[in-house]
């Protein structure tokens, strides 16, 4: 399994590799089994600022998640709507520096993925560098 973050057309994106001979089951993100799983470490001036989904009520809940075939991805999009994230920090930037930015899945054992038979660690995303000027990812992590 390989995690990837990517930014483009002003979005974050997450893609999945699946680098088995076998399908993987991976939690959704749309239930409270899938939520909360993955973080937004924000690096400025060797300063790591982690952002975590908030907690959040689901209405309907059950444990759903997506199947990935063998050599095979899945990307979905991750929201950046504040209402959605925080951190106990928020990180301090001039408008000429460069913002590395990378992200964490870490997917618990539990009795449910036990019997779900889901993907049970933690996927750590490649490193990606913006720079400072790029107002709409800046406007979010910088106003959480």
């Amino acid at each position: 399994m390989k995690l990837e973050l990517v930014y483009k057309n002003n979005l974050l994106s997450h893609i999945i590799y699946n680098e088995s001979d076998m399908e993987v089951k991976f939690w959704d993100n749309n239930n409270s089994w899938g939520w909360g799983n993955t973080q937004i470490i924000v690096i400025v001036n060797n300063v790591k600022t982690r952002f975590n989904q908030k907690p959040k009520t689901f209405t309907r809940n059950g444990p759903s998640f997506i199947i990935i075939p063998p050599h095979s991805s899945y990307e979905y999009g991750l929201d950046l709507h504040k209402n959605n994230w925080e951190s106990n920090l928020i990180p301090k930037y001039s408008d000429k520096e460069e913002i590395e930015i990378y992200s964490k899945i870490t997917i618990h054992e539990s009795k449910e993925s036990n019997e779900a038979g889901v993907f049970i660690g933690q996927l750590k995303s490649n490193t990606i560098k913006i720079h400072s000027s790029n107002t709409s990812l800046i406007e979010f992590f910088f106003s959480v």
